[in-house]
């Protein structure tokens, strides 16, 4: 049964997410270097966007459940509040899926391979490779011993690991980020050895030790925060489509003369 306090709870859970959201943009957007290297997306308009819409979603919600406890409910309302919270709830997912499916599938896929890049399938769209290049950059900027080489030409050797890189636009972008972040990145606990070991393998070991320990934790809580937002979305939507049909609804004499009051038995005399 839909009830106005249904929709306050719906209107909570759409709060706390979008709470989450914006104190997950803001730990990035403030110590960006400490998780991800060159910290560029922090200067521009797209790197606000995810704590716009988690303010977005909260001042929704309390405008929501004000509407909702004071019977005050408006279709026009209800129904875009609903669907900017789905549109989130997707957003949100898809990011929190990058994340996971990046630092899951892809980081862990190259410190497992003894072929990198050469090694690596494609991935989505070609993905897996390019962050794999990227990644052997970033090693290459952070670690003067190391020089990695185009595929055809051969690989940088150690052990039972090889790597060499396929894509030179992403291995560059990898090697310029590096040197822009310098010791916020590079000095990172761990990679100073990683790097003095010239081992390419324990320098991508400890990135993603680094990434799964701290990184992922926030991917899957953006995931779970997209589905109930998702989920709280299509709950709303439906409640809003019950109370419109009901308010819709004539209504019998009996109930028209419980609403005045009159209760339930009381007889209209006509003149």
């Amino acid at each position: 049964m839909c009830l106005s306090y249904c929709l306050c709870l719906c209107g909570f859970f759409a709060f706390a997410a979008g709470f989450t959201i914006s104190a997950i943009s803001i730990s990035f957007l403030v110590n960006g270097d400490e998780h991800i290297p060159g910290k560029y997306g922090s200067l521009e308009w797209y790197a606000w966007l995810p704590f716009a819409c988690g303010v977005l979603v909260m001042f929704g919600a309390i405008v929501s459940c004000w509407c909702a406890k004071h019977d005050k409910r408006n279709a026009c309302f209800d129904s875009i509040f609903a669907t900017v919270v789905f549109a989130t709830g997707v957003v949100i997912i898809a990011a929190g899926g990058i994340v996971v499916v990046t630092i899951r599938r892809y980081m862990h896929n190259m410190v497992l391979k003894s072929e990198v890049t050469s090694g690596l399938e494609a991935g989505i769209g070609g993905k897996q490779q390019e962050f794999s290049d990227f990644m052997l950059g970033l090693a290459d900027g952070c670690c003067s011993t190391f020089s990695i080489p185009d595929c055809s030409e051969g690989f940088y050797a150690e052990d039972a690991y090889k790597y060499c890189y396929l894509d030179s636009d992403s291995y560059e972008t990898g090697v310029e980020v590096a040197f822009d972040a310098g010791d916020a990145y590079c000095g990172k606990v761990g990679l100073p050895q990683a790097c003095e070991s010239s081992s390419v393998h324990n320098f991508l070991r400890v990135n993603y030790d680094y990434l799964r320990q701290n990184v992922l934790p926030a991917g899957i809580v953006l995931v779970t925060t997209g589905c109930l937002l998702v989920l709280g979305a299509c709950y709303c939507l439906d409640c809003h489509k019950v109370l419109k049909n009901r308010d819709d609804k004539p209504k019998t004499y009996d109930e028209f003369a419980q609403h005045l009051h009159y209760g339930k038995n009381h007889q209209l005399v006509m003149a």
